[in-house]
């Protein structure tokens, strides 16, 4: 079902254990629950070995991310130069707690692709009881409201979703739009591994379909793009599977991407706990072979085996159905069968029209990179752009100029399909301008 690459595209860095919130439903395993900001940070006097790592198996971007990052400054500040260096892309996950000038001064200095902050309500009566940190959710708008007046990129807020925060998802929008963020993602809350019992927080079934609603409410009513940040059972997303914009995401962890957690071990995702070697000891490489299950799809449910919808769809969240059902091949928890009908109806309905256009006039977007694979390669933007292509893909971009604008028939070997495909991802970006 999957290709195998050389190596990941993206990769997850947890620069530290450390976090000034302490949510209740936060899915880092390794987190204390009982003592906030505790932790380990990773050293900046090891980001040079880590980045031998990174650009030897070509690495296209990097996750920043924790804990919260800002917790870490001297890492984050040494780790940003060396991205710019090495034209490694990459964002940040944050709370914003605590974001200060001279923090503003080295994101733009070393160009910080985007940031994704994280908003748990709409007021600290709601936010504060879950992040447990009484203030966090004034301390977290402050830094949103500094990070927009010094015209950061922060583009999307993310709420986790749980029983606690359910009843106010559309609320939560609202008010972060009226902050000026322009995009919104909600996402379930996911039981960590070394949680025992979590049926105060976990949505069910019926709650999940509310939350789905919610977000189509959100989309529709505040015209507001919004998304979720997990993979999910298409079979679970029936009340929004008509939309194809709620159509895409599915987990791939070990399949395109890893993360590095702040003692240099190596997972599959951040939500497991499971380690598959360590970045100084054994390197990405090692760890990487051994992940091939994630690719030879061992860990799929034997009913979404047989499902038309499962090239789409990846069977949700392994990590999810483990903590549900006590085993990596489980249903994830929000998997309907019983609806698997009025999914594929609904989505080969969402899907069967694309309306992206292949503009008159275009150029080689300056953030496309490229790697060989066996296959050809990959042409890559960002982690929601990229394309893979077989070597006549890969020998037609790298003749192209850069800065030289094109038209349709400037290029007769290519197939229609193909442009079409490459504009879409935005491996070519329309261009308005003479030449």
């Amino acid at each position: 079902m999957y290709i195998r690459l050389k190596s990941p595209k993206v990769v997850h860095f947890e620069i530290t254990e450390k976090c000034p919130n302490n949510c209740q439903h936060c899915y880092n395993y390794w987190r204390d629950r009982f003592k906030p900001n505790s932790g380990i940070n990773f050293p900046p006097n090891q980001l040079d070995k880590l980045f031998e790592e990174l650009t030897k198996n070509e690495i296209f971007h990097l996750v920043i991310t924790g804990g919260e990052p800002l917790v870490n400054r001297r890492t984050l500040y040494r780790l940003m130069e060396l991205c710019k260096q090495s034209n490694i892309s990459f964002n940040m996950n944050s709370t914003l707690i605590g974001l200060n000038k001279e923090d503003v001064r080295q994101f733009k200095k070393h160009g910080l692709g985007g940031i994704l902050v994280s908003l748990l309500g709409p007021s600290s009566e709601i936010h504060d009881p879950i992040t447990q940190l009484k203030g966090s959710f004034d301390k977290t708008v402050q830094g949103i409201e500094f990070a927009l007046k010094h015209r950061l990129p922060l583009g999307t807020a993310n709420m986790v979703v749980s029983k606690k925060n359910l009843p106010y998802v559309f609320e939560t929008a609202s008010f972060i739009k009226s902050l000026g963020i322009s995009s919104f993602a909600a996402t379930r809350a996911s039981c960590p591994t070394n949680c025992t019992n979590f049926s105060d927080l976990e949505l069910s079934k019926e709650e999940f379909r509310t939350y789905q609603r919610a977000l189509l409410r959100v989309k529709e009513e505040l015209e507001m793009p919004c998304a979720f940040l997990e993979g999910y059972p298409l079979c679970g997303l029936t009340e929004i599977l008509h939309d194809s914009d709620f159509i895409g995401r599915k987990c791939l962890a070990g399949v395109t991407g890893l993360t590095i957690g702040a003692d240099g071990s190596l997972r599959p995702c951040a939500h497991m706990s499971e380690n598959y070697g360590n970045i100084f000891s054994t390197g990405i490489q090692n760890a990487w072979q051994k992940m091939r299950p994630w690719v030879d799809i061992q860990y799929m449910p034997k009913p979404c085996l047989s499902c038309s919808l499962v090239k789409s769809c990846g069977g949700g969240c392994r990590m999810d159905a483990k903590m549900s059902t006590g085993s990596m091949t489980g249903l994830d928890p929000h998997a309907s069968t019983e609806d698997i009908d009025k999914a594929i109806k609904k989505f080969t309905i969402a899907t069967q029209h694309d309306h992206s256009k292949i503009p008159p006039y275009f150029i080689v977007n300056p953030q496309m990179r490229t790697r060989t694979e066996f296959f050809g390669g990959i042409a890559f933007v960002n982690p929601k752009f990229s394309v893979m292509l077989d070597d006549n893909g890969m020998e037609l971009i790298a003749k192209l100029e850069p800065g030289r604008r094109y038209a349709p028939k400037d290029l007769p070997d290519l197939d229609g399909a193909l442009l079409k495909q490459l504009c879409k991802n935005k491996i070519f970006i329309e261009s308005k301008t003479s030449y």
